[in-house]
């Protein structure tokens, strides 16, 4: 009898994991779950946008065709610690490669979403402040960016949704679109 070819869990549970942000991100930001989508090629190619979830659709046009976001995704990470006061390495690696990768097309806010397995939520972690009501753990951890010293903050990414995007990040359209 012929063996059946196992499949990849891990690459089609991140990429579902992709999906369901992406969808998440596209209604908390546009309200419309079809403008986000996973990035066809898990953001390997960097010609218009760069990340794991770019635009799919047009851009609403007060956006002056600009997507300011670099949003990258992990998944089902086992053998790390999922983020406290005392383990945030990853977190930093994948923000700063993150940031690094961002100055290709001018995307100036980072957005890292991540799920750790041993956790029942997902965490998005960014050097933008927008509520302590749902930072994790209460606490930001500092980061040399750019030469300089800066704080991330790591919050409960469905806590995040649960407000509206321009009354966490009120100046957005001010200091992002122009």
């Amino acid at each position: 009898m012929a063996r059946k070819k196992k499949t990849n869990n891990n690459k089609e549970r991140g990429n579902k994991f992709e999906r369901e942000i992406a969808k998440d991100l596209s209604i908390w930001l546009f309200n419309d779950k079809n403008l986000l989508r996973r990035h066809p090629d898990s953001g390997t190619s960097k010609m218009n946008y760069t990340g794991d979830i770019c635009p799919a659709n047009q851009l609403p046009t007060e956006w002056n065709g600009k997507f300011p976001f670099q949003i990258e995704t992990k998944y089902g990470y086992t053998k790390i610690a999922s983020p406290s006061p005392w383990s945030t390495k990853y977190l930093t690696e994948w923000y700063l490669k993150s940031l690094e990768e961002s100055k290709i097309h001018d995307q100036k806010i980072i957005f890292v979403i991540n799920n750790f397995v041993n956790r029942k939520f997902n965490t998005l972690t960014t050097d933008r402040y927008l509520n302590d009501k749902f930072i994790l753990h209460k606490m930001s951890f500092p980061i040399i960016k750019n030469g300089l010293v800066t704080h991330l903050f790591i919050y409960k990414f469905n806590e995040v949704l649960k407000h509206k995007f321009t009354d966490l990040i009120p100046n957005f359209f001010k200091d992002f679109i122009k």
